[in-house]
């Protein structure tokens, strides 16, 4: 009886909660000699830097995998030697895919996260963790403030803003679940909508997001995320 409380109680530590930062992309948008999460804030820390810090500070997180592009692989790897670092493929979809590769055989949960968010909040990681127990997807989402639209050519239909929201990450999932809908079909926007068109039963959470944890895109982005670097500093 012993035996098997003990056995009981070394497998359940072995299950683990990994992280996949996706910083893959060129960032062309921002039209820098560098991709934008290797941009330093203020000549301080990176973007990358700050993100990997964020995630770095949760107790909640047994590993952090870092998806790059090829060229910059070798760089991370010197830099961030206490996490596992994977070439991202050429789309973000397989990217994600590429970082799901690399976590623990002993994964159970994971967060996928963009390299480019790097205000990530404590709040929200501990969350995304926490209704893991109950639900196999969680996504943070925040309510939009301005008049949606949609076009249709020349067609214009206002957008009902309490049905539609904007997405954020970190996305969080069981991992067996995300893994295998990947593996099957990797059409989708984000890695939520992987998911749902390879199961769109699945039992899903959407937990209340942060403005600070806005995309880095444009140079308004980054001078704005340079500013909140600055005062948090």
């Amino acid at each position: 009886m012993e035996y098997i409380q003990n056995y009981i109680i070394y497998s359940i530590k072995e299950l683990m909660n990994s992280v996949i930062i996706v910083a893959g992309g060129k960032g062309a948008r921002l039209k820098e000699k560098i991709p934008k999460q290797f941009i330093r804030l203020s000549n301080n820390k990176s973007i990358l830097n700050i993100c990997v810090e964020a995630f770095q500070k949760n107790k909640l997180i047994d590993e952090l995998v870092i998806v790059a592009h090829s060229e910059w692989v070798k760089k991370i790897k010197n830099e961030f030697k206490q996490c596992k670092v994977v070439s991202g493929g050429s789309t973000r979809s397989h990217s994600s895919l590429n970082g799901l590769k690399k976590c623990s055989k002993n994964c159970k949960n994971v967060l996928i996260h963009d390299a480019a968010r790097p205000f990530v909040s404590q709040k929200i990681i501990t969350e995304c963790f926490e209704m893991l127990k109950k639900y196999d997807a969680v996504v943070p989402v925040i309510e939009p403030s301005d008049s949606m639209i949609y076009k249709n050519k020349e067609a214009i239909s206002y957008l009902d803003r309490d049905k539609v929201h904007l997405v954020q990450t970190p996305q969080a999932f069981k991992f067996n679940k995300i893994i295998d809908a990947y593996k099957n079909n990797q059409y989708g926007t984000d890695d939520l909508s992987v998911l749902i068109n390879e199961n769109p039963n699945i039992s899903r959470v959407f937990i209340k997001g942060e403005m600070l944890n806005f995309k880095i895109t444009n140079k308004s982005d980054l001078n704005i995320a340079q500013r909140i670097y600055e005062l948090q500093s």
